[in-house]
């Protein structure tokens, strides 16, 4: 995959790619990935559910370098958790850089964007 190139410059030497929420993919920074990989540490011990999340988080959490033409590859792991079979949709999120099926993104999406068009988020 070609990460755009307003992004890659967040990403000089390498990022962390995880699977995320909703079924997405996360690629993160270093600092970001240290920030995020904390806070999932000082979830494991709430619960059950949070320390399973914790290890999934840590389990699925690769390293990868962008090559000159700012590809990256994607483990086939994470491929299928967040089902890319072709186009993938890229986009910005605070601290992370989120990559989408662009089916999964649109019927995410479609609810927000009607309460941005009807007025009910400022």
């Amino acid at each position: 995959m070609i990460l755009p190139v307003k992004l890659r410059s967040h990403f000089p030497e390498k990022g962390f790619i995880t699977a995320y929420l909703e079924g997405c993919l996360a690629l993160w920074t270093p600092e970001e990935f240290n920030k995020k990989s904390l806070l999932m540490k000082e979830q494991e011990n709430k619960s059950p559910q949070e320390r399973m999340l914790a290890r999934l988080f840590a389990a699925d959490a690769y390293e990868l370098e962008l090559d000159r033409q700012g590809r990256i590859a994607i483990p086939a792991r994470l491929r299928k958790y967040a089902k890319l079979e072709g186009d993938a949709l890229i986009h910005g999120a605070f601290d992370r850089v989120e990559i989408w099926n662009p089916t999964i993104w649109e019927n995410l999406a479609a609810p927000a964007e009607r309460l941005f068009i009807e007025g009910g988020i400022a």
